[in-house]
């Protein structure tokens, strides 16, 4: 017979099990009224499985990278960069009778990874690189996973107007429309994009104006093709997000930090940990092997980033126009 006193003891380790789960829950909920779902049910059904995962976390161990388009019908984007990979010889030629003045000699590179590019990125992985696009792989660009000396002054220039981004940001973050929510098996992620694989989201562009206006003064945003996306990205407690490949080496993309949770939220590239900082920008290149985990509990906080692709600094003009023109959904 259990001792009345281990009954009590189980009772009030229950409870403060539960009150646990519940504060975790609505913190998840109702931190942002942006990262609300209206179907409740699955939302918390899916933060009991995230704050199962918290607790275990400590045996998730690492994965083989995601480096292929995946298989779901319902992804928008995997969907998206396969149709455009049918249609990318046509539009190459296309691009070429549109503008004859562009010569073979100035677009060879491209032509060449266009017409070799799955082959060349098969044998890339064959000889062990940890950089692996699934769409296109650009020949005889530098090929490094971080890239801390990239659009210095660009980094500099959204430092310096962080308080008016992060105004932006706090406002946004309590809309309830605009935002996608992604999830994993171990937590979610919260996205508010302005541009969206090369188009603007107007509705909530509208909502960011100083934020607009100072990102229309960098130019070498890629803002024309599928690649380009500038977005608010919100990552809960608890999250791991599994290694995986960006589908171009055209590409740096860069994270300005808004709100980092001290010493538990991190983005490792090409094996190489680092940690965000708020205020600060980190540049890297996403074609190569990346995972992000936030291993801190409910009461760390969310991760929070500005999220911005750039040209990588090797790609000439010629070949941005041709890239914006066959890689335009």
């Amino acid at each position: 017979m259990i001792p009345y006193f281990l009954l009590l003891l189980g009772v009030v380790v229950l409870l403060f099990g539960i009150i646990r789960l519940f504060r975790y829950m609505l913190k998840s909920n109702q931190e942002c009224g942006a990262w609300k779902t209206s179907n409740w049910i699955i939302s918390w059904k899916h933060n009991i499985g995230s704050f199962i995962n918290l607790c275990l976390s400590h045996l998730n161990g690492a994965t083989n990278a995601k480096t292929e388009l995946c298989e779901s019908h319902e992804c928008i984007r995997c969907n998206a960069y396969r149709n455009l990979l049918e249609e990318v010889p046509v539009k190459f030629n296309e691009y070429l009778e549109k503008h004859p003045s562009v010569s073979n000699h100035q677009i060879k590179r491209l032509k060449m990874s266009i017409n070799n590019g799955i082959d060349t990125i098969k044998l890339k992985n064959a000889n062990g690189s940890s950089q692996h696009p699934n769409v296109l792989y650009m020949v005889d660009l530098l090929a490094k996973p971080w890239h801390e000396k990239a659009y210095r002054t660009e980094q500099k220039f959204l430092e310096q107007n962080f308080s008016v981004i992060f105004k932006e940001f706090q406002h946004v973050s309590k809309l309830s429309n605009g935002w996608i929510t992604n999830r994993v098996p171990s937590g979610q992620w919260h996205v508010f994009h302005l541009i969206n694989q090369g188009k603007h989201v107007f509705d909530n562009c509208q909502h960011c104006p100083e934020t607009i206006r100072l990102l229309q003064t960098l130019t070498k945003i890629m803002h024309s093709n599928v690649f380009g996306n500038v977005l608010f990205s919100v990552l809960d407690p608890g999250t791991i997000i599994e290694p995986h490949c960006g589908p171009t080496n055209v590409r740096l993309r860069l994270h300005l930090g808004l709100k980092v949770p001290l010493q538990s939220a991190y983005i490792t590239v090409d094996n190489v940990k680092r940690q965000w900082v708020e205020k600060e920008c980190i540049v890297f290149d996403d074609s190569f092997v990346h995972s992000v985990k936030h291993t801190g509990g409910y009461t760390a906080g969310y991760r929070a980033v500005l999220m911005l692709d750039f040209w990588h600094p090797d790609v000439t003009d010629e070949e941005k126009d041709a890239i914006n023109y066959i890689f335009q959904l």
